[in-house]
């Protein structure tokens, strides 16, 4: 992973963490907790072929 990789990934990851950090309805939370794992899992090799 490069640069430019990392990048790509922290600046949703930024968002994301904001978005949990300072919003206060639980809805926002759980949807911040599945989009970064949807984040993560496609960078897994064995998951990123499946999704």
């Amino acid at each position: 992973m490069d640069l430019s990789n990392l990048t790509k990934l922290a600046i949703p990851a930024a968002i994301l963490y904001a978005l949990y950090r300072f919003v206060p309805d639980q809805r926002v939370k759980a949807m911040v907790l599945g989009v970064a794992g949807t984040i993560a899992a496609g960078q897994i090799p064995y998951v990123k072929d499946v999704i």
